[in-house]
């Protein structure tokens, strides 16, 4: 029985990094089990959709913001910034 085994294209990255730091991300990649690599790649993953959230998070609070000035503005509570 032949199994078969997919294989995901990659490209290679060469960063250079404090030998400190390195150790660091080997040490925590070891305690997860992982290789460098797969380590590397989750916490890369990891800032990414933290920071796609943050945007949104922010995108949320301007869009409420300005929401809200409208109505302050159209109550009469706040006049109409002139131009």
């Amino acid at each position: 029985m032949q199994t078969s085994v997919s294989v995901i294209d990659m490209a290679k990255v060469m960063i250079s990094l404090p030998d400190g730091f390195l150790a660091e991300i080997d040490d925590a990649a070891r305690k997860r089990h992982q290789t460098r690599s797969e380590f590397v790649r989750a916490a890369m993953r990891e800032y990414l959709e933290r920071r796609s959230s943050e945007g949104r998070g922010a995108e949320q609070f301007l869009l409420r913001e300005g929401w809200e000035a409208i109505q302050r503005i159209a109550s009469g509570r706040e006049e109409a910034p002139q131009e």
